[in-house]
């Protein structure tokens, strides 16, 4: 319920515009690092905070254009979303500025990953463990 558009939940009416709502939602997802939307509300309160206006926050990590893009997806009424074409266009157009964002303000790996081996590196005769290559 928490990937729908009102319309789908109201009156079970699904169509490519009900898709973009989703697909907004999803992106919302990724950007919040796997954030679960609406978190800790019922579905009768995602309804009312839908139905007067109240979206999704921009994640602390994502750009505001792309925020503006993903409240697009979200507009109440399906002709006021854009197309699956509109989206794809205004993802190509941001993704040059998004890459830069994402670059200044990438996550360092987590602590349990080491640094990446070479394939003559991997002891594949036991998973998981790496051997130094020496000179002979």
């Amino acid at each position: 319920m928490k990937w729908y558009a009102p319309e789908c939940i109201y009156y079970k009416t699904f169509t490519s515009k009900g898709d973009v709502w989703s697909f907004g939602v999803a992106a919302w997802e990724i950007l919040s690092y796997g954030e679960k939307p609406f978190k800790n509300m019922s579905g009768p309160d995602i309804l009312r905070l839908l139905d007067n206006g109240g979206r999704l926050s921009c994640p602390k990590s994502c750009p505001y254009e792309l925020h503006s893009l993903l409240m697009l997806c979200w507009q109440y009424e399906p002709k006021d979303r854009p197309t699956f074409e509109e989206v794809y266009l205004k993802l190509n157009e941001l993704i040059p500025d998004l890459s830069n964002y994402i670059t200044a303000y990438q996550r360092e790996p987590p602590p349990c990953f080491d640094e990446p081996k070479q394939p003559s590196q991997i002891d594949t005769s036991q998973p998981g463990i790496y051997y130094e290559e020496k000179e002979m």
